[in-house]
């Protein structure tokens, strides 16, 4: 992993893997930015802009003219594929650049896939199978499923080789969530779980016990064993009831009442994210960021 401060801010590139790397970078320029770059190396590359300003000038003869410029922008996130490019970044000054990175080897996408690559659009089909003549990109929103896996990656629990572990796992997720909003959506269909009713009352239970102790909940296996099941059919009863895992949606809980207790109650930031469970405000402000769209300062100030 390398280090570098920048004039008010960190980035980090951390190799996962041959041909996987992943990029971070978290920087304010204290004047307005302009760097060239070219590149000849044909990897596809993933941008998750949590918040950003500026623009893009790209220029390859695999994209347009009308397509040169690219804005950045919040919550906004692409992939794209081009091997022969150069072009411009554009930043303003005092505007913070928050995003991550991924570049990835295509073939590594078309291992992963297998024969799910027939989901993907024709261009980016060829390109994951070793053709290298064409372009590809796709924008679109960062959703919040990504929002809530570049917070766990930050947040990454481990140290050593399960860090590095960790960190690949959250960026195959990130990809897997970009490519989603790229596939057709028969593509994505899938069998539902079918619950039964003592099983959703189960979920149900397990979240009012969560609730009633945000700042210190039990544990899966024993809230699990609370509701009479185990940790594995929760999780499962948990994503089919609320599209999350108890521990996502548990977050969900925490950062949604952290917000009401800031909008309508008299605590500050400090006093709502401790109330929570949040020991770290950094965490508990890059959380609400990633979630919400806004700092937790920004709540104070609009109840004034």
């Amino acid at each position: 992993m390398k280090k570098g401060n920048t004039s008010e801010g960190l980035r980090q590139a951390i190799s996962l893997r041959p041909g996987l790397h992943l990029h971070i970078a978290d920087f304010k320029p204290h004047q307005v930015k302009e760097s060239r770059f070219e590149s000849t190396n044909p990897l596809l590359r993933f941008y998750f802009h949590v918040e950003a300003g500026g623009y893009w000038e790209l220029r390859s003869p695999h994209r347009s003219a009308s397509e040169a410029t690219i804005s950045h922008c919040d919550l906004f996130s692409s992939v794209l594929f081009y091997p022969e490019l150069e072009g411009k970044i554009h930043l303003p000054a005092e505007q913070r650049q928050f995003h991550l990175s991924i570049s990835v080897t295509p073939s590594l996408i078309g291992a992963y896939l297998g024969d799910g690559l027939e989901q993907l659009p024709r261009n980016l089909q060829a390109i994951s199978e070793g053709c290298d003549n064409r372009g590809f990109y796709h924008s679109g929103p960062l959703s919040r499923i990504m929002n809530v896996a570049i917070q766990q990656l930050l947040e990454s629990p481990y140290t050593g080789a399960m860090h590095r572990l960790y960190l690949e796992s959250k960026v195959i997720e990130l990809i897997a969530h970009k490519l989603a909003q790229i596939v057709l959506p028969d593509t994505m269909r899938s069998t539902p779980i079918k619950l039964r009713s003592d099983d959703v009352e189960r979920v149900h239970y397990a979240e009012e016990i969560l609730s009633r102790d945000l700042e210190c909940p039990p544990r899966l296996l024993e809230l699990a064993h609370t509701v009479g099941t185990n940790h594995c059919a929760l999780n499962k009863g948990f994503r089919e009831v609320f599209g999350a895992t108890v521990f996502g949606h548990l977050r969900q809980m925490r950062l949604t009442e952290a917000r009401r207790l800031l909008e309508h109650e008299d605590m500050n930031v400090t006093e709502a994210a401790l109330s929570v469970g949040y020991n770290s405000i950094p965490s508990f402000s890059r959380a609400f960021l990633a979630f919400f769209g806004e700092n937790p300062a920004t709540c104070l100030r609009k109840k004034k």
